[in-house]
Order: structure tokens, then C-alpha cells, then sequence
């Protein structure tokens, strides 16, 4: 894609159900902040659960209309029930209950809560907060302005609009924090603490403290959850994949270290992972197997 940005878009139909995938990247001015942003519209044939399973952003997602009940796993947390939402960053899996969605996903990075949100991600960390609670009434406008667009590229084009001119909505943060992260991100989660803290010039106690406030995890968390991200993304493709070469390339000690990490923060096996994925970019579905074996081939479409 160029620098202006692009979109692309996938279907597919089987009988698993039917699913709409669209992505477009960022326009220039934000793409430092904003990953990607992810159109869906699905619709499943089967019991299923979606696993939300975590990466190193902040998910901002708007409804068009559907509302979707999100459980933490194994930590004992409440579910909520929302329509439009944000999440703080999390180390541990979702089980999301929304066998019919449709809506735009924003991946903030965690440099972009204060200054798109402003507010500082450490308050919701863990957590998903209604979209309202965190943009007030902008919310509602922003939820009308983008279903009625009449098409993905359209939408797309909206919200970065309204993403640019939220530049300056809060402070940025400290930029040794901004250091921090990028840095984090070059080497995939391959860097010290104690290396960042020397870069910097902080104390080591200093930079996890403000790492932590302004980003929402300390960096040795943060560091491990990108190098999850990385591995997590390898393991989403078609095709073989061998534990051990994707370990080496992940900066694990080994393969075993690798399957501790996946399971740590996916809640599954490395072979669960993988055969977790529904065909299409369908996400992460806990699915019986005979329903995923069924699944049949789809066709790519324009956006």
C-alpha cells in the first residue's frame, strides 16, 4: 500500500457461516499511532467463541448495531456486556460471545491512549470500557457518521479524518517513554530492561513506573507481549509451521519456551492456536472439529 494509505477486503462462505473482512492502513500523520484499522461484518453457523487473544494495542471498536459480551479467562473477572468499546492492553485471553458482528476495529498503539484518548492507559488496562465513558457524545456521532457510510473505503476514510483531529486530545507522553516503545517494537520484544533504562539515563524502578502509567504495562511485560504478537502473527499463516524455527526466530530459548509463553498468554496449546484460526482472517473461534473440517474455500473480493 502507499503512503496515502490503502484498503483491501476478503469474503468468505461456507458452512461455518459468513464473514466480511476489510483493513486499510492509516493515513501518514497517525500511523505512528494507529496500527490498522479492521472492518467486520459476520455472521456464524455454529456455536462458537471467539478468544480474544492479546496483542500490544489498544482496541477500539465500533458497533454498528451489535453488542457482544466479553469474559476474561482464568482470572475470575466480570463479563460486561458493550456495543462500542475500548480496550486497555491485557496478558491473558477473552472469551467474547458475538456469533454475529458488525463494526470497524482501530489498533491504537499503547503511545496513542494519551494523545487519541486522552486518557492515560494504565486507568483501563485489563479492562473494556464503553465507548461513551471515554469520548462522551463523541462517541454517538462517531458511531452515526461511520454506519452510514455506504461502503468500507468510505468508512475508512471518515475515521481517519476524525482520528487526525483528535491529534492533540491529550498530552503525548514522556519521550523516553516513546523511546522506550520504540525501541520495544524494533527488536520484537528482544530488549533489556536494564539496556532501555541505560539508554534513557532513568533508574530501572523510574522507567517502570512511567512506562507502566503512560503505555499500561511495565516494559519487560509489554517487551514479552509484543514477542508474543510476533510468533502470534507466524502462526496465523496457512501452511506448516515449524515450533522450532519460529522459537529461534522469536528470540525463545527454545521450543519449550515458546509453548510456555503461547500458553501463558493465549490460554492454549501451540497446536490449539494454530487450529483455532478460522479460514479467511474468521479470527481465533473455539469450534468443534468437525465443524472446522467442513469449512470450504472462499473468494477474494474488492473493497
Amino acid at each position: 500500500m502507499g503512503d496515502e494509505g490503502g484498503s483491501a477486503a476478503l469474503q468468505h462462505d461456507s458452512v461455518l457461516g459468513r464473514w466480511e473482512r476489510a483493513w486499510h492502513r492509516p493515513s501518514v500523520p497517525i500511523r505512528g499511532l494507529v496500527a490498522g484499522y479492521h472492518g467486520y461484518r459476520q455472521r456464524l453457523a455454529v456455536p462458537a467463541v471467539h478468544r480474544g487473544v492479546p496483542s500490544a494495542v489498544l482496541p477500539l471498536v465500533v458497533s454498528f448495531g451489535s453488542r457482544q459480551t466479553i469474559t476474561p479467562s482464568g482470572r475470575g473477572g466480570a463479563s460486561v456486556t458493550v456495543g462500542s468499546f475500548v480496550s486497555g492492553l491485557h496478558d491473558a485471553p477473552v472469551l467474547i460471545d458475538a456469533s454475529e458482528f458488525h463494526g470497524i476495529q482501530v489498533d491504537l498503539r499503547p503511545v496513542a491512549g494519551l494523545r487519541l484518548l486522552g486518557l492515560p492507559p494504565h486507568e483501563f488496562t485489563g479492562r473494556t470500557v464503553n465507548l461513551d465513558a471515554v469520548l462522551g457524545a463523541d462517541a454517538e456521532r462517531l458511531v452515526d457518521d461511520l454506519a452510514c457510510a455506504p461502503d468500507w473505503p468510505s468508512r475508512f476514510r471518515r475515521l481517519d479524518g476524525w482520528l487526525v483531529r483528535r491529534l492533540g486530545a491529550g498530552p503525548s507522553p514522556d519521550p523516553e517513554v516513546v523511546h522506550v516503545w520504540r525501541r520495544i517494537v524494533a527488536t520484537r520484544g528482544r530488549v533489556g530492561v536494564g539496556s532501555l533504562a541505560e539508554e534513557v539515563g532513568w533508574s530501572t524502578r523510574r522507567l517502570r513506573s512511567r512506562v507502566g502509567e503512560q503505555l499500561g504495562l511495565p516494559p519487560k511485560r509489554l517487551a514479552r507481549l509484543t514477542r508474543f504478537e510476533h510468533v502470534a502473527q507466524l502462526l496465523s499463516q496457512p501452511g506448516p509451521h515449524d515450533l522450532a524455527t519460529i522459537a529461534l526466530a522469536g528470540g525463545y530459548y527454545d521450543q519449550a519456551h515458546l509453548s510456555n509463553e503461547i500458553r501463558a498468554f493465549s490460554g492454549l496449546t501451540a497446536t490449539e492456536l494454530i487450529s483455532g484460526h478460522l479460514p479467511d482472517h474468521g479470527g481465533v473461534f473455539d469450534l468443534e472439529a468437525d465443524d472446522r473440517d467442513r469449512a470450504v474455500p472462499s473468494k477474494t473480493a474488492s473493497p
